[in-house]
């Protein structure tokens, strides 16, 4: 799957809800199949709001893409090198 297929239609979806705060997308150097993705929210309840309404939606974009359904795993910020790290995607 290349970026396209994630930026088009899912980055506006995203863009639009509320507490999102920003997408990293981590695409593999080598010829291999696994991406990551890591969305930033304000807080755990927006993020689980997407999940029950939006997330649906934007998955239809994706699912055609994926060789292996997407696995979501929530994790907790504990530090943070650059401080200006969550200002930056607020901007």
């Amino acid at each position: 799957m290349n970026q396209g297929h994630i930026r088009n239609p899912v980055i506006p979806i995203l863009r639009k809800q509320p507490g999102f705060l920003g997408l990293l997308s981590f695409l593999p150097e080598s010829a291999t199949y696994e991406m990551f993705l890591v969305s930033l929210w304000t807080e755990k309840r927006e993020a689980e709001r997407y999940m029950r309404t939006a997330y649906p939606g934007a998955a239809e974009f994706v699912n055609p893409f994926l060789a292996t359904p997407i696995t979501v795993k929530q994790y907790a910020v504990e530090t943070s090198i650059c401080p200006s790290f969550l200002e930056a995607f607020a901007a």
